[in-house]
C-alpha cells in the first residue's frame, strides 16, 4: 500500500469512518456520549452501543447487533467514498484522481438510506444481508469484498473473479456499454492499468471538521451539540493521558517495535490517535515508537 506524505492511507480512512460511525450512531441512539469518551476508548463505547442496539430492539439479537454494527461502518465508508474525491497511488508513487467507478460497492450502497433510520436495520435495502447472515451464508467480510475494484484488506486496486457482475450492478454502471463485453473492455482499458495502485486521498479533499463530513454524507439534521460541546476539563484529560501511559507502558515496556496499530489499540483498549496524544504530551512518544511507528 503506498502513500503519498500528507495524504490519507486507506487504514487511516477505514480507522476513521469507524469513528465517525460511533460518534454518528451515538448521536441517534446514545446521547449521553461525548466524542472525546469515543475517540479515548472506542472498544468500549463500540461494545455499549453493541448492547444498546440488541436492547432497543433494532436488531434480534446480540450476535445480530455485531453484524449491524460493522455494517453501518461500512455504510459509512462507501458514502464518504461516493462524496469525496479520492487519489490513486502507483508503487513509484504517481498519482491520478480516482474515477468514481472505481470507488464503487456493488451492492449501490450510495442509494441505500441509513440503515439506523429504519425501526429494524434488517428492514429495507439491508434485508438481503440480514437473510444470508442469519442463515450463516453471509458475513461482513462478503459484504466488504464487495467493492468493485478494490481490495477491502489493502486498499490496492485488483481485480476479482465477480468484477464483471459488481460493476455491472454498481450505481454507476460500468460506463461501457451494455454487454459482457462492453464491460471487459472497460476493464481492461480502465482498471487493468491501475491494478495494485493504492487509494488514499489528499488532505486538502476532505472537510476540516467532522461535523462537515456528516453534513457531507446526509446527517445534518441530527443534534451534534451534547457530542462535540460537552465540557472536558484539563485537569480530567491529564488524568485520562496518565492512565493511557500505564496501559501502554503495561501491555509494551520495551517500546511498540513490530506491533501492528490494530493489536495495539486492542491491548491497550484506547484508539491509536489517543495513545499517540497522550504519549506526545508525556515526552514518551519518539522513544516508544522508535520502531515500527507507521505500521
Amino acid at each position: 500500500m503506498f502513500t503519498p506524505e500528507g495524504y490519507w492511507s486507506w487504514t487511516e480512512m477505514i480507522d476513521a469512518t469507524s469513528l465517525w460511525t460511533l460518534a454518528i450512531v451515538s448521536a441517534e441512539i446514545a446521547p449521553e456520549f461525548n466524542f472525546q469518551e469515543i475517540e479515548d476508548t472506542p472498544y468500549k463505547c463500540r461494545r455499549l452501543l453493541i448492547e444498546r442496539l440488541a436492547s432497543n430492539s433494532r436488531v434480534e439479537n446480540a450476535h445480530e447487533a455485531w453484524f449491524a454494527m460493522d455494517l453501518l461502518e461500512l455504510w459509512v465508508l462507501a458514502n464518504f467514498m461516493d462524496t469525496y474525491d479520492a487519489v490513486l497511488c502507483s508503487p513509484d508513487g504517481r498519482t491520478l484522481r480516482c474515477p468514481p467507478i472505481i470507488k464503487a460497492h456493488g451492492d449501490a450502497f450510495d442509494w441505500w438510506l441509513w440503515p439506523l433510520s429504519k425501526n429494524k436495520i434488517s428492514d429495507g435495502e439491508a434485508n438481503t444481508y440480514f437473510e444470508g447472515f442469519r442463515r450463516d451464508k453471509f458475513t461482513i467480510t462478503d459484504a466488504r469484498a464487495r467493492f468493485c475494484a478494490i481490495d477491502y484488506d489493502t486498499g490496492t486496486i485488483r481485480l476479482k473473479p465477480n468484477t464483471v457482475k459488481l460493476l455491472s450492478s454498481a450505481s454507476y454502471g460500468h460506463n461501457g456499454g451494455d454487454s459482457n463485453e462492453d464491460t471487459l473492455r472497460f476493464i481492461d482499458e480502465q482498471i487493468r492499468p491501475i491494478i495494485g495502485w493504492s487509494i488514499c486521498w489528499n488532505a486538502n479533499d476532505v472537510p476540516a471538521t467532522m461535523k462537515e463530513i456528516f453534513d457531507g454524507l446526509g446527517f445534518g439534521d441530527l443534534d451534534w451539540t451534547a457530542l462535540f460541546e460537552k465540557e472536558t476539563s484539563s485537569q480530567s484529560l491529564a488524568k485520562n493521558g496518565m492512565h493511557i501511559i500505564e496501559c501502554v507502558m503495561a501491555a509494551f515496556p520495551d517500546g511498540k517495535g513490530d506491533v501492528t496499530w490494530s493489536d495495539v489499540e486492542s491491548r491497550v483498549g484506547y484508539s491509536r490517535r489517543s495513545i499517540i496524544r497522550a504519549l506526545k504530551q508525556s515526552g514518551l512518544h519518539s522513544k516508544w515508537a522508535a520502531t515500527g511507528q507507521t505500521q
